[in-house]
């Protein structure tokens, strides 16, 4: 998983320098980082901030009703993205997240401009820590619409456990979350409002159980 996720972020690289003599900066964004993503005729790099909010699509097990990862995920990012041309960037982020647990990621991350205001991002991925119900290799991809909001999908590998005559099977399967994903500014607040509605749920989880919870 993690040298396939080299060998594509080599290729995309290559891909990619060949595009930039096509289109060089103008001097208004030579240097110029911006907060708000925007092609290199604005910006020669940016940054990643975003909150995505993703529903499960694949289905529930029938036999044991149960869902590896959950239905709701919940996940921020934040990192940064240099113009390569006046159609790529690229760069890489850092993640977190909960699928049962909370977990950890490390992304490579390429974005093509579609217009000014629109761009498709990919991001293949390593889990790092966290989450036991989620093998180690990840990915997504959104269109984002000014940067500021678009629709993720979101990708893992879970372990799905059947019973067949009462003897256990496991194996792996692709777990889809799609969604909404809030950037720039939006971003920092939807990552602000999960954070408050952590701490929120923690305060009431102790307050609820007070010296009964296990």
């Amino acid at each position: 998983g993690a040298l396939m996720i080299r060998r594509l972020l080599a290729a995309i690289l290559v891909a990619t320098l060949a595009d930039t003599s096509a289109a060089q900066a103008p001097d208004s964004a030579q240097g110029r980082s911006c907060f708000r993503g925007r092609p290199l005729a604005q910006c020669r790099s940016f940054w990643i901030t975003e909150a995505g909010y993703g529903l499960r699509l694949s289905s529930v097990d029938q036999q044991t009703g149960y869902r590896p990862g959950g239905w709701l995920l919940p996940s921020v990012e934040l990192g940064g993205m240099r113009n390569l041309s006046s159609r790529v960037a690229v760069g890489a982020s850092i993640g977190a997240g909960v699928l049962g647990d909370a977990y950890l990621t490390a992304k490579p991350r390429i974005r093509y401009w579609l217009s000014p205001t629109a761009a498709l991002d990919f991001a293949p991925g390593l889990v790092l820590t966290g989450s036991q119900e989620i093998e180690r290799v990840t990915a997504d991809a959104s269109v984002m619409f000014g940067d500021r909001v678009g629709i993720t999908a979101q990708t893992f590998i879970v372990p799905e456990t059947t019973y067949q005559a009462g003897e256990p099977t496991t194996r792996k399967r692709l777990a889809v979350y799609l969604g909404l994903r809030l950037g720039s500014k939006l971003g920092v607040g939807g990552a602000a409002a999960d954070a408050l509605g952590f701490l929120v749920a923690v305060g009431a989880y102790f307050v609820a159980c007070g010296r009964g919870c296990d």
